[in-house]
């Protein structure tokens, strides 16, 4: 089940207190009642002090546990709520209410099993239970029980018939069952019941989408984002969060449904851009820049972004000109400024990209990136002892990824006869570099440089999942090979494998321009 869909319908659901009620302790009732008054207020923290202490003189106070796990589920303290609704039924097996709470803490915890049993422990106790047959019928819809998850609803609807909510619940899993008519009809009621519900004017519009409605579901975003404005912000945040995981197709589904509501929305024309860009799609991405650039021309953002994909297709004029124009608007940009000079290092002006290496670490003496770009400019220029220092820096700022550094540091200390050295050093940094099972390509560098992989093991292990990171892997291999080739002392097949890099095309990688570089100190 989809995270956020499942975040929309919890968001619905409440635990229920039990009422204050006269027992045979008046000091724990005393303690009781002045919780429940603070609860009831929000104050929570000296609420759960007063369960404490009413618990403490009544150990069997079965309201007292309830009402105590409630603060706690409201606190994430789950275990703690899970343990307290369990002792109150312990005490009391047909406390219906405790049921129905640890029924939604083991929902909101992902324990959908628990949970409907709980719930459909509820149900038995009391049939007319519509909040329990509503939340039974979610933790069904999560565990993809679409038809229970509609029997469950539709019991709720004939006991209440006036719940916005359940109306929307079935709409929803109707939805997952592509049952479009039943879908539209339901959220159709779900907002004639409560016409300021947002949610269910997004997602009738969704249906109508599917449809080929596209003149009624636009109209029903329209209306959605005039109810919620925040329900757009709402989707690219959640859009963001799975960026920050690297859930790529995840976050371009969220950041979707945020244009849908608002076309207008520039920061996700921005963010949408950038999820495109690292799935592979990077005409997709440029169109998206070109659109937030489009709804606000000051946002300087997206120019730097499109700057960074016309620069990785070896564009370096245009990069340069949308990098220009973020650094009009804000001289200061570090960022740009670092990849400006990365797009002048492709272009072959090392002197105007040392330039923005400099003033980007003027600016910002952590930019990790900067030594880096700065370093291969070094290289370029054959000012080893400067690249071999800028490489060091990076790897004292950034001990988390420092594969590509070591690889060069190895190469640049064995031009100036330290090669033993430089095999101790790049050796002992693998040994401690973290296993990537996912990625063994920089271990077969590695294995390469040391002497450790023949020329055709290692060009076999180019193979990868697509094209372009075969196509890359290809890149980097024949200048690994032309290095090893040329310390070998024979030139002209050091010559023939930086031509094959260069073959690949893949202009911005380090690989290409070293290649070059090497090509031209050959007289080639």
């Amino acid at each position: 089940m989809n995270r956020r869909s499942l975040g929309i319908i919890l968001s619905i659901l409440g635990v229920v207190a039990l009422p204050a009620m006269v027992f045979g302790q008046a000091d724990a009732f005393t303690h009781f009642t002045r919780a429940r008054a603070l609860q009831e207020n929000g104050n929570l923290d000296r609420a759960r002090t007063e369960y404490n202490r009413a618990i403490e003189r009544k150990p069997n106070f079965t309201e007292a546990y309830n009402n105590r796990g409630i603060i706690q589920l409201t606190q994430k303290e789950a275990a703690g709520a899970l343990a307290d609704f369990t002792r109150a039924i312990e005490l009391d097996p047909k406390c219906i209410l405790a049921f129905y709470n640890r029924g939604i803490s083991r929902l909101r915890t992902g324990n959908l099993a628990g949970a409907i049993t709980d719930l459909t422990r509820a149900l038995e106790l009391d049939p007319k239970d519509a909040s329990a047959s509503i939340a039974r019928g979610i933790a069904r819809f999560a565990k993809e029980d679409l038809s229970g998850a509609i029997t469950d609803y539709s019991r709720a609807i004939e006991l209440t018939n006036k719940d916005g909510q359940a109306y929307l619940l079935r709409g929803y899993a109707r939805q997952a069952q592509k049952d479009w008519e039943g879908a539209l009809a339901d959220y159709t009621r779900a907002l004639e019941l409560e016409p300021d519900n947002a949610n269910a004017c997004f997602l009738r519009g969704r249906v109508k989408q599917a449809k080929g409605d596209t003149n009624g579901a636009q109209a029903d975003y329209a209306q959605a984002h005039e109810l919620e404005p925040m329900l757009a912000q709402n989707f690219n945040d959640s859009g963001l969060a799975k960026a920050a995981k690297q859930d790529w197709d995840g976050a371009l589904v969220d950041y979707n449904f945020a244009l849908e509501l608002n076309p207008k929305y520039t920061f996700v024309y921005n963010n949408r851009g950038i999820a495109k860009k690292e799935k592979g799609d990077g005409e997709g991405a440029l169109a998206d820049y070109a659109r937030a650039i489009a709804l606000d021309p000051n946002y300087g953002f997206p120019h730097n972004n499109s700057g960074v994909v016309r620069e990785s297709r070896g564009d370096f004029d245009g990069a340069i000109a949308d990098f220009n124009r973020a650094l009009e608007l804000n001289p200061k940009y570090v960022l740009a400024l670092r990849n400006r000079g990365n797009a002048r290092r492709g272009k072959g002006d090392l002197d105007g990209a040392i330039a923005d290496y400099n003033y980007a670490l003027t600016l910002d003496k952590q930019c990790t990136p900067a030594y880096f770009g700065r370093a291969s400019a070094y290289y370029m220029q054959q000012a080893w002892t400067n690249a071999l220092n800028d490489l060091n820096r990076f790897c004292e700022l950034n001990p988390a990824d420092q594969d590509y550094e070591h690889f060069f540091i190895w190469i640049i200390r064995t031009r100036l006869n330290q090669q033993p050295a430089a095999d101790r050093e790049l050796q002992a940094y693998m040994e401690l570099r973290p296993k990537n099972e996912s990625n063994p390509w920089p271990e077969k560098i590695t294995a390469f440089l040391l002497g450790k992989l023949s020329d055709t093991e290692f060009l076999a292990a180019t193979s990868a999942p697509n094209r372009q990171m075969q196509t890359e892997r290809t890149c980097e291999a024949w200048f690994y090979l032309g290095i090893k080739r040329l310390f070998a002392g024979d030139k002209p097949k050091a010559a023939e494998s930086f031509r094959k890099c260069l073959a690949t095309e893949v202009k911005s990688f380090s690989e290409y321009q070293f290649s070059q570089t090497e090509l031209k100190a050959l007289g080639q």
